[in-house]
Order: C-alpha cells, then structure tokens, then sequence
C-alpha cells in the first residue's frame, strides 16, 4: 500500500516514484499494489507519460459515503455501537442530525466524509445547532481534535491549544509556501524553537519534543510517516491551518498574489475569506491585483469566497453575483456558463431565486424547465413550501410537473410525503413521472415508504412512462430487495418501453439474479431495445461471466444496436479478453455505428496491439461517426506519441465529430504543445448533432492550464 502519490509535489518525484513502482511491479509480478491519491491531486498531477509505469494498474476511485452510509453512521453514533462514547441510545438525536444533513445540500456534501459527519454528529450532540457554514466545521474539528477529546476524556496535556494552533498554522504555511506536505522532525524543531519568545516558554529541546510528541500523538493533525518525517492528516488540515497564518499575518497575503489563481492555493484564500470578520478587502485585493484570464477565474475565484465568507459588503457581494449571473446567461462556452451557475448555488442569492421561483409559472415551457433545474442545483430549503404549494394548486401541468424535479434536485426529505401524494394522486401521467423522478433522487435503501410508493407505480400505474420512470427510481436508489420485484415485473410487463428501463435498473443494482436475469434477457428476449439495454446494464455489472454473453452479443446478434451497445459494455468492463472480438468487429462489422463503438472500446482497453488496425480504418474509412472514435482511441492508447496525430486531426480534418474527439483527447494529454492549437480551436464553429467543437477546446485548454499552472490571457 502506497499511500500519497499526490503528496509528491514536484514533477521530477512523481516521475522517480513511479518509474520505481512500476520496476518494482514488473520484478514481483505477483504482488498486490495500491497506489493511492486524491482524485484532484492525480488527474492535475500526473502527466500522461508517468502513466508508463502504472499501464498494467486498475485505476479506481474511493467512493464517499452515500445516504445510506451516513444514516449507518449517525445511527452507530447514536447508538450501542459508538466507538467515541460520546452519543447514547437516542432515536431523536438520530432523526435530527440525518435531518440536518439531508435538508442541506452544503451540508450533506461534508458528511459524505467519514471525519465531517462524526463533527457534525459530535456538534449537534453538545449544541444541537447546525454549522452554517464550513469553515464553522473546520473550526469544530480542529477544537475537538487539539483539545475537547482529551479534555471530555479528563487526559490533561502540558501545552495549551493555542500554542499547538500558532505552531500548526507556522507549520502549514511555510509547507504550503515551499509546495509541500511532508517535514523533517528537525526542521519542524527548529520552527518550535524559532516560536519560544512569542508564547513566553522557554523550550529547550527537550521540550521542542514533547510539544510535537504531544500535537501528533493526541490531536492527530500531524502524523507520522517514517522515523523522521511528519505531514498533516489531511492536505485540507494544511489549507486551513495556512488560511489561519493569513488571517494573522497580514502581510503574509502579499506573498501568495501571485499564486492566487492556482489550484494548490484556492482552498486556502477560501478558508481565509470564511475567517476573517469580514471577506471584502481580500475580495477587492484578488480583483485589483489579478488579471483576468480566459476562464474567468479571477471571478470564480472572488465568488467561491463570497460563498464562504461569514460578512462581505453587499454592493460588492450583489456585483459579483450579477457578474456570475451574466456570465451564465451569456458566457461563449458552456464550460464558463456550468462554472458560473456552480458558483452562484454556493452563494444562493436570494433575488436570484426568487426571480426563478417566478419564473416556474413562466409560460414558456423553457424558461420553466431551466428554472426548476437552477433551482435543484442552488439546493436551497427555503423554497420548499412555495415549491410545494406550487405542486398542489397550480392549474398547469407542466408547471406541477418543473415544480416536483425541482423538489427532486433539491434532496430535502421535507418533500416526500407531497411527492408521494403527487404520484398517488394526480390525474396526468407527466407529473407522476416528475414526481417518481424526484423521488428516486431524494429517498435512499432504508426509505420504506419511497420503495413502496414507487414498487407500488411500477407495477400498477396505467402510464407506461411513470412504470418506466419507477424502474429508473428503484435502479437509481440501490436497493437490492427490489431485484425480485423487477425481475417478476419484466416477466410481466407487455411494453417494451418499460422493460429496457427494467433491465437498466437491474443492471445498477447488480447481484447474481439480476446478472442472471440480464444474461437470459440478452440471449433470448425478442425485442431489440431489451437486448440492447441488457448488454449495456451487463457492462454496468463488470463481472467476468458477463464476458462471453456480450462477446456473442457482439459477434452474433442481428441487431446492430444490440451489437454496438455489447461493444460500449465490454470496453467499459476494459476486458481484455474481448480484445481480438472487438478488433474483428472494428474490421469486418457491416455496421458504422457498430464499428465505431468497438473502436471507441478499444480506446479504453488503452491496447497498442490495436493500433495498426484502428490506424488502417481512420486512413480508409469515410463515416464521422467511426472516424472521431478511433482518432479517440489512438490518442488513448498513444499518449504524447499521438500528439501530432491529434493535432493535425483537430486543425484540418473535415469531420467535426473528429476535431471533437481530438481536442478532447489532447485534453485528456495536457501538454505544453496542445496550447496554440487549442486556442485556435476556439473559433471552430462546428458541430456533432449538438455537441459543439469549440466546447470541447475550451474545456481540454482548461485542463492542460490547471494541469501546466499556465495562465492563458484573452487575446
């Protein structure tokens, strides 16, 4: 197990330790290796040709915890079963904390982090109040760890919590200064010693010891990597406690400016804006001192701390929320105008909000669907009763309809019972639809009411698209107690349309009925859209039986859909005993769409045996469709070999859908010489039935910035 690899900061370590990895799992072949990251820290970090030594590694990503795991976890908490001692058997302060959590989309996002919930479960045991914000949480965590748990355990230590705090934030912000996270005990000895005038102790080294003993030993923040080397718990225990060192250092500020637009610092200058008294001179400093680039993060940036920020001036803060609120409107590509909606739901301003609960009455159906959309992603609670009303009274259906996804997206538990009396009770099928929908997104396994409501719709409710929505709701949830229910529901259903969302669902759940159930559908069932979604949910599944029912999927059905859905499925599974399948489907399939999945599957294999073959069908083949899928696989298998490849193909082949997919895969690359090219892109109007060249530039140019720290001006 090696845990880390992010914390390497430099790029010549991350290359050094992944060239000894991969020697090392190369020599000990049998041998179980983890390499572990932060998800942020590798996808910015990893350059592509590091990606050498880890090809024969399955790269995996840690969930957090869903609902169900947090409910698990507050009732443990709560109950007989708590490690901490400091809950009891108290059904009561279970329901209120899961209700606290559910009801807030901020929040919820915190508890999905095992050490976040049990601060939260631990605050509302001893205030029973809710943390507004998140710098509160973080406040709460560092009280608890340097000081409340020993102190509710009676364990008294020698050195005050201040004085741990001043050492933690020197330390955190001379290590985030340098670009690091680990320290030599001598050097943090030596910070100690350098501090001993301004906390009026004389600390020999003796002392200097206990005192760093006594920080990781009892708070937990610093850890213990080897004999002689420290880091903090967690990289976002560096951020806050550097963020401290701003708020009391004034100066200190001046150091970072030039760093502001960086990745590596974005969380600390957030917390700062949610520390200080008030966040309006560090917002009006990033927007003097700062030129804006391209991406508009300079004012992503100034309202990421607006949302954090405990008190701002309110001209400024309406400002920037009209500036975010214009680029959303109006912003040339999509990517600016998603990460200008996403700031704006981090602030929930309140005019904004209401304009949109207006403008659900709108009657353009547009204008309606958008506004419940908005109003889902900005997850405020306070606009559940007028949603609600909105959802009985209203005369249109299509505006009870927008109401109930609305409802939906914003996840409060508040909304289910009106919801369920919704799908019970009203006349038109497209709000029951709705209101199933919103069900599947708020209710988890443990919801016995939901369940019933919806296994009740799926299998009595005289609509075909409410049968079929509430298969997509059951899938959705995760309960794997509704697998019998939908395998007798597929034996029954007469619709087709209904059935695939069945298979669908079954194939999210998982399992070895519906495995079995998805296998027989796929080799025997007489509809095409059933076959084709089973091969799909099959892939959904990944285990190795799934494998020779979609090879002869592949190599035999009738159906092309069939057959390029088993491609798509097995490339997803990334089996690489489908290797010689789909090459033989990429060469001799008599179908374009079925040619064009196999070589996009052959792109995630990432296999150069397939090489010769997908650079042959790019040369000789005219279709769009198989075309920008192989130039998407050669790419994926090439890397920074394929690099002149793709940036010919994104300059001047005649196929958008090709340019598409090389840019998105120069992206994916993130190399200095995808720039200029990238740029030029920008100006590429073309399009594949929707999806827009010049997006797909724009985000690749954003992730070969992030990646490169290279800020790219508007011209």
């Amino acid at each position: 197990m090696l845990d880390g690899f992010d914390e390497l900061v430099t790029r010549n370590s991350r290359e050094t330790a992944a060239k000894e990895i991969g020697e090392f799992a190369e020599t000990y072949q049998r041998c179980k290796i983890v390499v572990t990251s932060r998800t942020a820290g590798f996808h910015e970090n990893v350059s592509p040709r590091q990606w050498g030594p880890f090809s024969g590694f399955t790269l995996l990503e840690v969930m957090e915890f869903d609902n169900h795991q947090i409910k698990q976890f507050v009732d443990n908490w709560f109950g007989t079963g708590n490690a901490a001692g400091t809950g009891s058997i108290n059904q009561g302060h279970t329901h209120a904390v899961l209700k606290m959590v559910m009801d807030e989309k901020n929040v919820r996002a915190h508890a999905k982090n095992p050490l976040m919930i049990s601060v939260i479960a631990a605050f509302y045991d001893e205030d029973r109040e809710q943390p507004p914000k998140r710098i509160d949480l973080y406040e709460r965590v560092i009280d608890v760890l340097v000081d409340q748990w020993d102190a509710h355990k009676g364990i008294r230590n020698r050195f005050s919590p201040d004085i741990k705090k001043l050492v933690l934030r020197k330390l955190a912000f001379q290590n985030h200064c340098r670009s690091r996270r680990t320290m030599t005990e001598n050097s943090i000895l030596e910070e100690i010693a350098g501090l001993s005038l301004g906390i009026d102790i004389d600390l020999d080294k003796e002392e200097c010891k206990r005192l760093l003993e006594e920080i990781w030993k009892r708070s937990g923040i610093l850890k213990k990597l080897m004999m002689d080397t420290f880091d903090f718990l967690h990289l976002s225990f560096q951020e806050y406690f550097a963020a401290l060192e701003l708020d009391e250092e004034e100066d200190t500020f001046a150091d970072i400016i030039p760093h502001l637009l960086e990745s590596w610092w974005e969380e600390p200058i957030l917390f700062y804006a949610g520390i200080s008294k008030d966040a309006s001179p560090i917002i009006n400093r990033i927007q003097k001192e700062l030129a804006e680039d391209i991406f508009y993060n300079k004012l992503l940036l100034s309202g990421k701390c607006v949302a954090e920020a405990r008190c701002i001036d309110p001209l400024l803060k309406e400002e920037i929320v009209q500036d975010l609120w214009q680029l959303h409107s109006s912003g040339e590509f999509q990517l600016l105008r998603d990460k200008a909606i996403a700031v704006l739901s981090r602030i929930k301003p309140r005019r904004i909000i209401d304009k949109l609960v207006d403008q659900l009455t709108d009657t353009e159906i547009g204008a309606q669907r958008a506004a419940a959309e908005m109003l889902g992603l900005f997850g405020s609670i306070d606009v559940l009763p007028t949603l609600i009303m909105i959802l009985f009274k209203s005369k249109e259906s299509k505006v009870r309809s927008h109401a109930a996804l609305a409802l939906g997206k914003i996840g409060s538990r508040e909304a289910v019972r009106p919801l369920i009396q919704v799908l019970d009770g009203d006349a038109d099928g497209v709000v029951r639809s709705s209101a199933v929908e919103a069900l599947g997104l708020i209710a988890d396994k443990d919801n016995i009411e939901v369940l019933s409501a919806l296994l009740n719709a799926l299998t009595m409710d005289e609509d075909e698209n409410v049968r079929g929505d509430a298969a997509g709701a059951l899938g959705g949830i995760g309960d794997p107690e509704a697998v019998p229910r939908l395998i007798q529901a597929l034996r029954v259903e007469k619709k087709n349309s209904v059935r695939w969302r069945i298979v669908l669902a079954l194939g999210k759940l998982g399992g070895k009925d519906a495995r079995d159930a998805l296998i027989g559908a796929l080799y025997t069932d007489k509809s095409r859209e059933v076959r084709e979604s089973a091969a799909e949910a099959l892939g959904f599944i990944g285990s190795l039986e799934c494998i020779p029912a979609l090879t002869k999927a592949l190599t035999s059905d009738e159906e092309a859909d069939v057959r390029g859905s088993a491609a798509y499925a097995l490339g997803f599974m990334k089996s690489i005993e489908a290797l010689p399948a789909l090459i033989e489907a990429l060469i001799t399939d008599t179908n374009g769409e079925v040619r064009g999945r196999a070589a996009y599957a052959l792109g995630q294999l990432r296999k150069i045996e397939a090489v010769p073959y997908l650079t042959a069908v790019f040369n000789t083949h005219k279709e769009s469709f198989i075309r920008g899928n192989t130039t998407y696989a050669l790419g994926q298998i090439g890397g920074i070999q394929a690099i002149p490849f793709l940036i010919q193909a994104l300059s001047f082949d005649r196929d958008s859908y090709v340019r598409f997919r090389a840019a998105e895969v120069l992206g994916t690359i993130g190399n200095a010489l995808t720039v200029e090219p990238l740029k030029t892109a920008l100006n590429d109007e073309g399009n594949y039935y929707g999806w827009k060249v010049k997006d797909k530039a724009f985000e690749a140019l954003e992730k070969v910035s992030r990646r490169l720290q290279m800020k790219i001006s508007p011209d």
